[in-house]
């Protein structure tokens, strides 16, 4: 699985991906807070370990 990859915003498309990296345990996420940032919190919230908040303007955890 390349390090970037883009993915469709519908809840199947990311589960899809989600399920994609379940040989990369653990997995983790960080997440730009922007406009739609819940929606993809709670999503991602249940398919993986641990997700991160961030504001790119205050940390550097994306790159």
């Amino acid at each position: 699985m390349p390090a970037k990859s883009r993915v469709s915003t519908d809840r199947a498309s990311i589960k899809n991906y989600l399920k994609s990296l379940d040989g990369l345990k653990p997995t983790k996420a960080v997440l730009e807070a922007g406009f739609n940032w819940s929606y993809f919190y709670d999503q991602l919230a249940e398919e993986i370990e641990e997700v991160c908040l961030a504001h790119p303007l205050k940390t550097r955890l994306i790159a």
